[in-house]
């Protein structure tokens, strides 16, 4: 299963949020750059006390079918966070970036494709 720019992959972008308000947009628009798209993005925000949801609400409103936002009603911490939705998770592939860092324009493309290659990985 080679993928190729412009395509989409069957992988998840789980992004884990919390008071990541200055930090936010910019990790979304890396995922959205993506040379290979993912089939499926999760923003998982562990209950942010700032306008880092209303950001990703914002961000959500403007790029239709781009992911679901998921809000944790309190907050619960990163790995509870990460493993109530990685239980989730349907597609063969996932990768996992905080909402205060940024995806490299072909990150995607080169996880699948390395993974692809290396069926043990």
């Amino acid at each position: 299963m080679h993928v190729r720019k412009g395509s989409t992959a069957d992988v998840t972008v789980l992004v884990v949020a919390y008071r990541h308000a200055e930090y936010v947009l910019e990790c979304l628009r890396s995922i959205k750059s993506q040379t290979v798209r993912p089939r499926k993005v999760i923003i998982a925000d562990d209950h942010s006390p700032d306008n880092t949801t209303a950001i990703i609400e914002d961000f959500l409103a403007d790029n239709p079918g781009f992911g679901e936002l998921r809000r944790n009603c309190s907050n619960i911490g990163l790995n509870r966070t990460l493993n109530q939705n990685l239980a989730t998770i349907d597609t063969t592939f996932m990768t996992y970036i905080s909402a205060d860092d940024i995806m490299l324009p072909d990150r995607i493309e080169r996880h699948v494709n390395l993974m692809a290659a290396q069926r043990d990985a």
